[in-house]
């Protein structure tokens, strides 16, 4: 697992291109912070060509600063098929996050991707939407 400190989020993306998973490495983990209530924007494209990726959003429910199985207990997670796109959006207050791009085991050599994270100013009050139907809450978060 590779783990990328992001720092605070604004509203301005933080782009990662061409981020590689492999068989060895097959996840990255992306820890950032938000300060006040916002919409976390995680937009996963470009996934190579006959790769399959997920990502999955938790929160540092304990406050130890580490994604651990007490945050795995709840979180969000986007499944869509094949190399399709994958986003997640979540209003949500403010505390320490972490986005997590995992690779399928089918995958073949080294798979890439590019990820933008953002936080933005809340619209609305429905908490949760996504860029498909595959999002699944697993638990609030």
């Amino acid at each position: 697992m590779t783990l990328f400190n992001l720092g605070t989020l604004g509203s301005t993306p933080v782009v990662k291109d061409n981020v590689n998973l492999n068989a060895s490495e097959p996840t990255d983990v992306f820890q950032f912070k938000i300060a006040s209530s916002k919409n976390i924007n995680l937009s996963l494209t470009d996934i190579s060509t006959g790769d399959n990726t997920d990502i999955q959003l938790f929160t540092d429910s304990n406050l130890n600063g580490v994604l651990d199985d007490f945050d795995r207990q709840a979180g969000l997670v986007s499944r869509q098929g094949s190399n399709y796109d994958e986003a997640i959006n979540f209003k949500t207050n403010s505390g320490t996050f972490f986005a997590e791009v995992s690779r399928f085991s089918t995958s073949v050599g080294d798979v890439s991707y590019d990820l933008a994270l953002s936080a933005t100013e809340p619209s609305g009050t429905f908490p949760i939407s996504a860029s498909s139907s595959s999002l699944l809450l697993f638990a609030q978060i």
